[in-house]
């Protein structure tokens, strides 16, 4: 099954299972979750397709999902964080190494990928949605996220630079 496929599969597996779990969410977040199940899934960016296929490949799926929401980047951020490096903090320095133990996003198996996803999707804003927000090209959000947001970044002083 070539990678768009395998995207397509999963995407819409997520996107059924997920609804019959929490009938009552926004529809928007169901399309994020199954969005962000397929990319942790099959998106494998050191062993894929070359950048120019796979782009296509991930606005393709965007196209399904719309977004991507702030949602979806704080999960896919997330799951690199932990799956792809280790901070070091070495004289003053962060840098990022590898860590083995946790497998590179796009290497998931479906279970570790949806039970992972469903926090950042259906979850209280976190601090990394906040970051997400200031720092990435975010859309089709829910207008509950935006106004918890915008508030957040009015009432706390950690989000001052």
């Amino acid at each position: 099954m070539d990678t768009w496929k395998q995207l397509k599969s999963t995407y819409r597996k997520a996107y059924h299972q997920i609804t019959t779990e929490k009938p009552y969410e926004d529809e928007q977040k169901y399309k994020t979750f199954g969005s962000c199940v397929a990319m942790l899934c099959h998106d494998n960016v050191k062993n894929s397709m070359p950048d120019r296929i796979r782009i296509l490949y991930l606005s393709k799926l965007g196209d399904l999902s719309g977004g991507p929401t702030v949602r979806e980047h704080a999960c896919i951020q997330s799951a690199y964080a932990i799956g792809d490096a280790v901070e070091i903090k070495y004289h003053g320095m962060t840098s990022y190494a590898l860590d083995e133990r946790f497998p590179l996003p796009g290497t998931w198996d479906y279970e570790k990928a949806y039970n992972f996803s469903i926090p950042y999707i259906f979850g209280k804003i976190m601090p990394i949605h906040i970051k997400v927000w200031l720092e990435e090209r975010c859309f089709d959000d829910s207008p509950e996220d935006i106004l918890e947001i915008q508030k957040r970044l009015q009432t706390s002083s950690d989000y001052q630079y």
